[in-house]
């Protein structure tokens, strides 16, 4: 995955978080899209996040919006990993 363009969405969540983690071992270009970044996370607390991925507070069922980033970032693969926190 080195140097490859990759979006996590949910990518600040747990699974999520385990999974940038190996992302930014393998020396990947990451950028998470989530809804919600919480600076107590196991992703903020284990690494410096914010120098090492690209972070976007953005909703992924806005289509548009989705589409430009992946655009933008010339997106090579996508790990869908975003979900409802609590479903009742």
């Amino acid at each position: 995955m080195k140097n490859k363009n990759i979006l996590v969405t949910g990518g600040a969540g747990f699974v999520g978080g385990h999974l940038v983690e190996e992302l930014i071992k393998q020396k990947a270009n990451v950028i998470i899209a989530d809804i919600n970044f919480d600076k107590n996370s196991y992703l903020h607390r284990t690494y410096d996040i914010d120098k090492k991925c690209i972070l976007i507070k953005q909703d992924i069922c806005d289509y548009k919006k989705l589409l430009s980033l992946i655009k933008k970032y010339k997106i090579e693969f996508i790990f869908h990993l975003a979900a409802q926190a609590l479903v009742e």
